[in-house]
C-alpha cells in the first residue's frame, strides 16, 4: 500500500491571512482618506491665505477688492470668490464652497492666523455643524491689515457705531436747537465728526455717512438706514419720496389710504411714520396704496379711479352711470342697446345729446340721423343709425348728416361753414372770396 506525504495550509490558517489582511488594507484606506483631506484642508488655507494678502493691498491702496489676479478661482475643486456679505469697513470675507464633510470638519480644528473669523453659513464655524456631503460654504473674514484681533461688524452697523471715534463727541446747537458741530466733552470741535437729526444722536464721523447734508452752518449726516429719512425731509419735496440708486425719488407705494365712515378715503400718510402726510400722493381706489396724483389720469375728489372708471363716472355723476371706453367718457346706463332703431338721439341730462333707448340706457355705437328728425325740432329728438354706417359725423355731437344740410354738418364739425359737393370736403366761405 502506498502512502503519501501531504503539505500545504489548512483552511483556518488561510482565512487567518485573510482577515490579516483586511484589518491592513482598512487602515490603509483610512489613513489614506485622513491624508487626503488633510491636505485638502491645508491647500484651503493656503489658498485662502494668498488670497486675503492680495486683496488686503488693494484696500490699503484704496482700490475696489478683488480676486482678477487669479485668472483660475479654484482652490482645487473648490470655487472662491470673495463674499458680498458686507462686515463693515475695512472687513472683506472670501469664500469657499463645495467643502465636503471629512475637509470641513477637519478645518473646524485648524484655524487660521490672520483670520478674525471663520464662519460656515453665516455660523461661526466652531460652533457649527458641518453637513453631509459637499455643500459646506466656508467664509474667511480678515481686516485689512489682516489684524486677526479687529472687531468685525456683522451688517448691522452696531460695532460701527460702538469704535466710532465720533460718538464721544455731542452735538453743538444754536438758538433754534440746530446743529452747528461736535464737540467733545473739553468744549472742542471734533474734526471729521458730524451730527445726527436729534439730541438722542451721537456724532458720527465721515466714513460713517451715507448722505452729508450741509446747508451752512447746518450740516447734518445720514448713516445706512436713515437713507429716507434724509428723501423725507432735506433731499426730496417730503413724504413719499424714498432712496432709490442715488437719488430721492417720488414712491407713494410707501404711502398708504385707510377708508373713512363716509366710504372714502383718509390722506395718505408714511408707512415709516403715520403722522406724516405724503403731500403728492393721493389715494388709489381699490387698494391699500397710495399713487402719485401726477401719475393718474382719473381724479375726482382727491381719489384716483385708473382702473375704475365705473365707479369714477359713479362718484361724478351718479349711480346709473358708467365708463364708455370707446369715446373715454361717463354715459348713462350700461351700453347694451345693439338696435339703434329703437333708440332716439336727445339730451341725456349731462352735457352732451346721445342715442338712448326707452328705458333711458345709452346705446352704444349709435349715432344720431339728422335727415330723420322725429319731433321736427333740431333741438329735441332724431332718430338714431348705426354708427358703422356713417360717412360725415360731426364730433361735437355726435351726429351723423350723411344726405342732410352738409353746411350744417361742416359748422358743426368745424370743418367749414361751407359743403363743396364736388370736393366733398368743407371750406370756409370767407376764404374762397379772397381767392
Amino acid at each position: 500500500m502506498l502512502k503519501f506525504d501531504e503539505s500545504g495550509r489548512s483552511m483556518v490558517e488561510m482565512l487567518g491571512v485573510l482577515a490579516i489582511i483586511g484589518v491592513l488594507s482598512i487602515g490603509g484606506i483610512a489613513g489614506y482618506t485622513y491624508a487626503m483631506n488633510k491636505s485638502k484642508a491645508n491647500d484651503i488655507l493656503d489658498g485662502v491665505s494668498q488670497r486675503a494678502l492680495v486683496v488686503s493691498q488693494q484696500m490699503i491702496l484704496g482700490n475696489t477688492a478683488s480676486l482678477v489676479e487669479y485668472n483660475n478661482k479654484k482652490i482645487g475643486d473648490y470655487e472662491v470668490n470673495l463674499s458680498d456679505k458686507d462686515y463693515g469697513t475695512g472687513f472683506f470675507g472670501i469664500q469657499v464652497s463645495g467643502v465636503e464633510q471629512a475637509v470641513c470638519e477637519r478645518l473646524q480644528d485648524q484655524g487660521l492666523v490672520n483670520a478674525v473669523k471663520i464662519e460656515l453659513e453665516g455660523t461661526v464655524l466652531a460652533d457649527a455643524t458641518c453637513t453631509d456631503g459637499n455643500g459646506n460654504v466656508l467664509t474667511y473674514v480678515f481686516n485689512d491689515s489682516l489684524n486677526a484681533n479687529a472687531t468685525v461688524g456683522d451688517n448691522t452697523g452696531e460695532d460701527d457705531e460702538e469704535n466710532d471715534p465720533c460718538n464721544q463727541c455731542t452735538p453743538d446747537y444754536d438758538d433754534w436747537g440746530d446743529p452747528l458741530g461736535c464737540r467733545n466733552s473739553d468744549g472742542q470741535i471734533c474734526d471729521g465728526c458730524f451730527s445726527g437729526l436729534s439730541d438722542d444722536d451721537p456724532c458720527r464721523s465721515e466714513e460713517r455717512c451715507v448722505i452729508i447734508y450741509d446747508d451752512d452752518p447746518y450740516v447734518f449726516c445720514f448713516v445706512e438706514g436713515e437713507e429716507d429719512l434724509y428723501c423725507r425731509g432735506f433731499g426730496g419735496d417730503g413724504d413719499g419720496y424714498v432712496w432709490r440708486d442715488g437719488e430721492c425719488v417720488l414712491d407713494c407705494s410707501v404711502c398708504s389710504a385707510g377708508e373713512n365712515d363716509s366710504m372714502g378715503y383718509e390722506p395718505c400718510g408714511h408707512s415709516g411714520d403715520p403722522d406724516a402726510p405724503c403731500m403728492e400722493c393721493i389715494p388709489h381706489e381699490g387698494s391699500d396704496y397710495c399713487i402719485a396724483e401726477e401719475d393718474c389720469q382719473y381724479i375726482h375728489d382727491g381719489t384716483c379711479y385708473d382702473g375704475h372708471e365705473d365707479k369714477f363716472c359713479q362718484t361724478q355723476y351718479g349711480p346709473s352711470y358708467f365708463w364708455y371706453e370707446e369715446n373715454s367718457e361717463c354715459l348713462l346706463g350700461t351700453g347694451i342697446t345693439s338696435d339703434c332703431s329703437l333708440c332716439q338721439f336727445k339730451f341725456n341730462g349731462t352735457t352732451e345729446h346721445r342715442c338712448f333707448n326707452s328705458e333711458g340706457y345709452y346705446c352704444a355705437n349709435c349715432v344720431g340721423d339728422a335727415t330723420r328728425p322725429i319731433s321736427g325740432n333740431d333741438d329735441v329728438m332724431y332718430a338714431c343709425k348705426e354708427k358703422s354706417s356713417c360717412t360725415y359725423l360731426s364730433g361735437s355731437w355726435d351726429v351723423c348728416w350723411d344726405g342732410g344740410d352738409m353746411d350744417e354738418y361742416c359748422s358743426d364739425s368745424e370743418y367749414g361753414n361751407k359743403w363743396d359737393d364736388e370736393k366733398k370736403e368743407c371750406y370756409w366761405e370767407d376764404e374762397e372770396e379772397e381767392y
